[in-house]
């Protein structure tokens, strides 16, 4: 019977992200294990090298598509559903943006190769089920929209953009529910059914 680990991957990941949000990239592999609490030969047998283990901690965590995605009931007015969707996308990319920009400004990351090596990742999963609920949407004539990528894009573009701007200090930091609404609402007239469409 093999030894129990004393921590387990994803403790050490949850560790790991927090130590590379805070020292950035550079930080040397013995500070990681050590204040994990843990051997650098132990870190390593599991994660092979520093890249590793940077690129496994910083994988994106998963947003609650089930939350973000569920109608409220049957008579749930698209409109008042994409609006909530993109508030629920904001909510979720400030969770994520600070991730996402220690993971983009490593010189080894590429996204088709990271996407390749996990192809559960949170992004992927998340265009996934996005395509596949305004696809269902079109297909019962609630929006206008036969190709919904760019639909998609816009909306996960919009909600990363707002999310980094908070970062950086624009509208004091925080966007208002009326300026997600506006957003929500220019982009609906872009893919709302005409008059008079079932």
């Amino acid at each position: 019977m093999g030894r129990r680990k004393i921590i387990e991957d994803g403790q050490l990941l949850a560790k790991a992200r927090d130590i590379f949000m805070r020292e950035g990239i550079a930080v040397g592999s013995r500070q990681i294990a050590q204040e994990i609490g843990i051997s650098s030969s132990v870190l390593f047998q599991r994660f092979g090298s520093k890249e590793d283990l940077f690129f496994a901690a910083m994988t994106p965590p998963a947003p609650d598509l089930a939350a973000l995605l569920t109608r409220d009931d049957a008579d749930d007015p698209a409109e008042a559903r994409l609006a909530r969707i993109a508030a629920g996308l904001l909510d979720y990319f400030r969770q994520l943006a600070p991730v996402l920009a220690a993971l983009s400004t490593h010189p080894a990351f590429h996204y088709p190769t990271f996407a390749e090596r996990h192809p559960d990742a949170a992004l992927e999963t998340l265009t996934g089920e996005l395509m596949a609920a305004l696809t269902e949407q079109h297909h019962n004539g609630e929006i206008d929209c036969p190709d919904p990528g760019p639909v998609v894009l816009n909306l996960i573009a919009t909600a990363y953009a707002l999310a980094m701007f908070e970062r950086i200090g624009v509208h004091n930091g925080q966007f208002d529910h009326s300026t997600v609404d506006a957003l929500t609402r220019v982009l609906w007239h872009g893919i709302a059914p005409a008059a008079g469409t079932p």
